[in-house]
């Protein structure tokens, strides 16, 4: 088994609500945002903008620099 990490640093652009959930939304918040009525999908959705702009603050510009870690592996046979 070989493993490694890579960190990847994407510059988001400014979006509705935080680029950073505009990036994840699709993807990592499905699952939640699913099971939820509208009205409680709003304020999740409110409260992880805030959490958001803390953890990762916007430029001057809007842009958001949000870096990532991807793992990945590789497995051989004999």
């Amino acid at each position: 088994v070989t493993a490694w990490e890579t960190e990847y640093i994407q510059r988001l652009d400014p979006s509705p609500g935080h680029p950073v959930r505009a990036f994840t939304q699709s993807t990592a918040m499905r699952p939640y945002l699913d099971r939820l009525s509208p009205a409680e999908a709003e304020r999740l959705t409110e409260a992880y903008d805030d959490a958001l702009s803390s953890a990762y603050p916007a430029e001057g510009d809007g842009t958001v620099i949000f870096p990532f870690t991807r793992l990945f592996f590789l497995l051989t046979r004999p």
